[in-house]
């Protein structure tokens, strides 16, 4: 059986569905939690990818989730998972750089 010890890329997407508030500053609160949490990440106008062990990484992801649904009323959540059998998956090799 393949486990997941190796480090894998998950790119995440939140849309929080809330009633005239600012969702920007809903989105803020999660970004937060990334950005203390250690994680590699690289974060652009539409998605996060966070570097690292699977679990960590899921684990993180729902924090972000909570954080989130605590200031809207529905949470729509997009994930994207890359897994390698051996070897990590990498920032560098992907965009020739590390975080």
């Amino acid at each position: 059986m393949t486990d997941l010890k190796h480090h894998c890329h998950i790119s995440f997407q939140l849309i929080p569905l809330v009633d005239k508030a600012n969702t920007y500053a809903i989105i803020d609160k999660a970004l937060d939690l990334i950005r203390s949490s250690g994680i590699n990440h690289v974060t652009g106008a539409m998605e996060t990818t966070l570097e690292g062990n699977y679990d960590d990484v899921m684990a993180l992801i729902r924090k972000a989730q909570v954080a989130t649904l605590d200031h809207a009323d529905e949470l729509v959540s997009v994930i994207k998972v890359h897994l390698r059998k051996e070897g990590p998956v990498t920032f560098d090799e992907k965009i020739g750089r590390s975080l």
